[in-house]
């Protein structure tokens, strides 16, 4: 789209241009400005109508040969009677060597007018929705990265309030009267491993695990209950870069009060019976 200086010298010419009225050079430059503005486009459409009104607004006709002849001599300097004998003057048979009629030349000038601006819309639109594409592109990808944002703020947001929810549980295991502290002795399997867990009863059982070695492929780390019968599943443990886990976790239905426990390596997936080699060890004093 033009701006404002690039658009004055050409204000007031859409009128021109549309019956035709401008000169060759003025033309081409209008032509080529009409291009690039949307405003004269749109001027130069809505007055073709009435230059095409304008050329049938007064009918043709054909002049009284009296005045036709007085015209031409006028003119000329010579007669049609004069032209008739000379021998050079040759008429087409079939024809009558009369003017051209205007309305024709306009009705050219208009259809050459309307192919055009038809072509300068053409680019213009083409521009106008090549431009709309690229911004709604651009629009999409900040709403991507906008809605990428919004998300990892949202997650972050979920992390934090869970993390907060953790330590707040095990501030409250740790400081019920309930409390019983099982030393989690560690195994041939890791032999600097340190684990305690804290039971509560009522609030869950708080484990803290240090020295683990890292979790081969398809494997992880398994809490057991032990009670009188058998091994009841605690559910598997997330190992940290550091080698420690740190989890609140709750006894099995039928376990209501502490019991050995036993933590082993185990297959993924695995969780009936302990299958993998033990780590740590533990019973209540």
């Amino acid at each position: 789209m033009t701006t404002g200086s690039a658009h004055a010298p050409f204000e007031g010419l859409a009128g021109l241009y549309a019956v035709g009225a401008l000169n060759a050079d003025d033309r081409r430059s209008f032509e080529k400005h009409i291009e690039l503005c949307r405003s004269c486009v749109g001027e130069v459409m809505s007055l073709l109508p009435v230059a095409h009104v304008l050329t049938r607004a007064v009918p043709y006709h054909d002049p009284q040969p009296q005045l036709r002849d007085r015209v031409i001599q006028a003119i000329t300097g010579v007669s049609t009677a004069e032209k008739v004998n000379d021998p050079t003057f040759k008429k087409v048979p079939g024809t009558t060597n009369r003017p051209r009629r205007k309305g024709s030349r306009v009705g050219r000038v208009l259809f050459k007018l309307s192919a055009v601006l038809c072509l300068a819309i053409a680019g213009g639109l083409g521009w106008y929705a090549s431009q709309q594409v690229n911004l709604a592109r651009a629009l999409q990808e900040n709403l991507d990265v906008a809605n990428n944002r919004a998300i990892l703020a949202e997650l972050e947001a979920v992390t934090a309030q869970q993390a907060a929810r953790e330590s707040s549980q095990r501030a409250d295991i740790l400081a019920a009267e309930d409390l019983v502290m099982i030393l989690l002795e560690s195994q041939p399997a890791a032999p600097d491993a340190r684990g305690r867990a804290y039971w509560s009863d009522g609030l869950g059982i708080v484990l803290t695990l240090m020295g683990l070695p890292p979790v081969p492929p398809g494997r992880t780390y398994h809490l057991w209950f032990v009670p009188a019968t058998n091994p009841v599943s605690g559910g598997s443990l997330s190992l940290d870069d550091a080698g420690r886990i740190a989890a609140t976790v709750h006894a099995p239905d039928g376990v209501t009060a502490p019991v050995p426990m036993a933590i082993t390596l185990e297959p993924d997936g695995a969780g009936v019976a302990p299958i993998g080699e033990v780590y740590f060890l533990g019973r209540p004093n």
